[in-house]
């Protein structure tokens, strides 16, 4: 069953996992966490007799898009150069001939193409990694380039919808 967002009005919105035990609490009020398909943004709706039993096959919150954008790294401060192959508002995943290491840290310049500057990523922590890739999180991200990455994301999920 899907939710209105209260932020930008769409209907569809997808229910999500719940987080902590004030999220099971909640539950058990019917008040259920839901995340947005066309802006992304997370929020709690009431659905009066409904139980849900989710699946934890996939545990991303955030749409991922396949891309190949030029991205300008600094590690251990260590210059590098990549290719994001895939992106969403939360993170990425990085092709890159740097030997990155789990749970170190990174700053990135992402190159969106026609977008303006590069969107800057002062923190990205790898969470896992596998020859040439790494799979990030974005921990620190400025408030309006957050914003600028959820537009371009838009522009991708409306071109992918078009298509």
């Amino acid at each position: 069953m899907s939710a209105q967002c209260p932020a930008c009005e769409q209907n569809g919105a997808l229910r999500v996992a719940r987080e902590g035990i004030g999220g099971y609490l909640l539950s058990l009020f019917y008040i259920y966490p839901y995340r947005c398909k066309a802006c992304w943004r997370r929020f709690r709706a009431i659905r009066w007799g409904t139980h849900y039993v989710l699946r934890q096959t996939n545990r991303r919150q955030y749409r991922r898009f396949e891309t190949h954008l030029p991205v300008i790294l600094s590690w251990q401060d260590t210059p590098g150069e990549g290719i994001v192959t895939n992106l969403a508002l939360a993170g990425c995943r990085l092709k890159s001939d740097l030997n990155l290491t789990e749970k170190s840290s990174l700053q990135l310049k992402l190159q969106l193409p026609g977008e303006g500057p590069a969107i800057r990523v002062d923190t990205a922590v790898v969470r896992a990694t596998q020859t040439l890739f790494a799979s990030l999180s974005f921990s620190r991200l400025a408030r309006d380039e957050r914003q600028r990455l959820r537009e371009f994301l838009i522009k991708l999920s409306a071109a992918k919808a078009g298509a």
